[in-house]
């Protein structure tokens, strides 16, 4: 027997089966009201897309203003070569009197305030920056995280209609009505398959070294006596390398 569960919650919208329907594998049997969650999603895409313009937006005008700060820094460096060169001039005509002294601390002050200035951009070019990156990695982080809702989402959104894994007769319907609420991984129905049944069989462990794969095995089950209805004849498929503990209250095979 096979118990049909989903590992997610929701309403139920649309049964399309009752108990005792025969339904083949892949057969629609239940339908889950996913209106909000798709409109959920389209919401999300609409940020991760406003999110993503932000971005682009965001990595241009941070190319922009580097470019600026970075001529910025290039033009002084092109101003202070310059006025280096005329300070060792000036040195010159200090020494052989065509300048008086004034002029030439004039000229070393003013190099000075270059020199002070490029500090002060290159200082400007390093905060601007990381300012830059850390909005950009900010906007990053909540494109990966609506990105992560939307893959949740769209993985809740594949439970919408619940088929069938197997063919079978369905049993045991819990969703009978429209609006039954599902909890994650509670059983909704269960498929009795329509091929060869499988049974778990727990096995005293006295007795479980007789227990080898491919032995011949005969079953019997307590609401059909084997006295009136037979023995289901089967063979071992599978031994656990597990042991549990089982109640004697347990009904299971």
């Amino acid at each position: 027997v096979r118990e049909i569960k989903i590992p997610i919650s929701g309403v139920v919208e649309n049964i399309f089966v009752q108990d005792g329907d025969y339904v083949n594998k892949k057969q629609r049997l239940l339908k889950l009201d996913d209106n909000l969650a798709k409109e959920t999603n389209q919401n999300i895409i609409k940020k991760i897309n406003l999110k993503n313009n932000e971005l682009n937006f965001k990595n241009i005008e941070f190319n922009d203003s580097m470019k600026i700060v970075l001529n910025e820094i290039k033009n002084l460096k092109k101003v202070i070569n310059i006025e280096e060169n005329n300070l060792k001039r000036f040195d010159l005509l200090l020494k052989e009197g065509a300048i008086s002294k004034y002029d030439y601390d004039e000229q070393k002050i003013k190099l000075i305030d270059l020199k002070t200035k490029l500090i002060s951009k290159n200082s400007l070019k390093y905060v601007k920056e990381n300012q830059y990156k850390q909005q950009i990695k900010l906007i990053e982080n909540e494109i990966i995280d609506f990105n992560n809702d939307l893959e949740n989402l769209n993985e809740k959104l594949k439970y919408s209609y619940v088929t069938s894994p197997i063919n079978g007769y369905i049993f045991d319907l819990k969703a009978k009505d429209k609006g039954f609420v599902l909890n994650p991984n509670s059983e909704i129905m269960k498929i009795v398959p329509d091929n060869d049944l499988q049974a778990i069989v727990n096995i005293n462990s006295s007795v479980i070294g007789f227990v080898d794969l491919g032995r011949r095995a005969e079953i019997s089950i307590d609401s059909y006596p084997s006295t009136d209805f037979g023995v289901l004849n089967g063979k071992v498929s599978f031994i656990s390398q597990n042991s549990s503990n089982i109640s004697s209250n347990n009904n299971n095979l």
